[in-house]
């Protein structure tokens, strides 16, 4: 493969209409201790200095992230390395679509590294998306952190970043696609789809990832609602193509979420013995989370996709799917549930 990369700027006063800086590129090419992959730069400022994080490979064949400074956007000096995979199979030959954040007194890395190896029921998609937490010294540009942690356990769930809403909060947006997935739009020229803009939140050093509070506006109208205890299989919803389902569960024992059109399902279960959550969609991917007896699952239904938040976004399943009409969704538990169903969509989300 036979491609350079460099990095250009682009410039607006509206926020739609862009203007190509005369004297691009700003970074011609990459570094001499990187190979020709050398892409997806992220921005930020801090202390009056202006900071460029990238996606790349160093000459020894493995991902990692590089930092250039400026004090004018135009002219960059290169700082090095922050962090890089430390083996190619356990953190990966390339990594894409950095991020580079602040959240809750940590500093977050954010990224999405090509190569990782299934390790059990870890890391089962062609390429993953996580992130590392530690600290970072500007004064030396080194990072100390972490292992390397997902942070969706869905099929579906690749090339995130993040910015800020304009009360602080840190917003998360992921590529709703993987890499050489066969989805039908295809053929019609899409390229896959964006998640809901989902709030990040650090806890003990977990990323929870949870959908923004404005969401509410996208409900048009309460289907059902009841709190009751559940003995059998029970239909919570049908025929919605756009459907918003908040459920919370109480019980000591496992459940089952089943979305069903005729001979086509896509199943979310529970283990109370292990305490991990499987998504069976074709192959299955799994989450653990923390021993518990009462479980909130927030779920999107739109169209051809699911995003399952699980507790507060303890966990997060983000799924493609293709049924011939609106799925079923059938729960079998033997548990307190609490429920609420909204159809979707009401007015556009908008962040003040």
């Amino acid at each position: 493969d036979h491609f350079w990369q460099n990095q250009n700027l682009a410039y607006s006063t509206d926020g739609i209409n862009f203007t190509k800086y005369e004297n691009n590129p700003i970074i011609a090419s990459a570094p001499e201790d990187n190979t020709h992959h050398f892409r997806d730069p992220k921005v930020w400022e801090k202390d009056g200095k202006y900071y460029m994080i990238l996606g790349s490979q160093g000459k020894d064949g493995v991902g990692r992230a590089i930092t250039y400074r400026s004090d004018d956007l135009k002219d960059w000096q290169y700082l090095g390395e922050i962090a890089k995979a430390n083996g190619l199979t356990t953190e990966g030959f390339m990594w894409e679509c950095p991020d580079f954040f602040e959240l809750a007194g940590k500093d977050i890395l954010l990224l999405s590294p090509q190569g990782i190896e299934a390790q059990g029921q870890k890391f089962l998609n062609l390429f993953q998306t996580g992130y590392f937490v530690g600290n970072f010294d500007y004064s030396t540009n080194t990072f100390e952190h972490g292992g390397f942690t997902e942070l969706d356990h869905g099929h579906d769930f690749y090339a995130t970043q993040t910015t800020l809403a304009p009360d602080g909060r840190r917003l998360v947006f992921g590529w709703m696609d993987m890499w050489e997935s066969e989805f039908p739009e295809k053929a019609d020229g899409w390229a896959g789809a964006l998640t809901l803009p989902r709030e990040l939140e650090l806890k003990d050093n977990h990323l929870y990832m949870r959908p923004v509070k404005e969401t509410v506006k996208l409900r048009t109208a309460k289907i059902s609602a009841w709190n009751k205890q559940v003995t059998e299989k029970t239909l919570l919803c049908e025929n919605e193509q756009q459907a918003e389902i908040d459920l919370t569960i109480t019980t000591d024992q496992a459940f089952e979420l089943a979305f069903t059109d005729q001979d086509k399902q896509v199943k979310l279960t529970f283990d109370q013995a292990t305490h991990t959550f499987t998504l069976l969609n074709g192959d299955a991917r799994y989450a653990l989370i923390k021993p518990n007896t009462e479980f909130k699952l927030q779920i999107f239904i739109d169209t051809s996709s699911l995003e399952i938040f699980i507790n507060d976004g303890e966990a997060v399943f983000t799924e493609r799917f293709y049924f011939d009409n609106a799925p079923q969704v059938w729960l079998t538990a033997k548990a307190q549930c609490l429920t609420q169903v909204y159809r979707l969509y009401g007015q556009a989300i908008t962040f003040e």
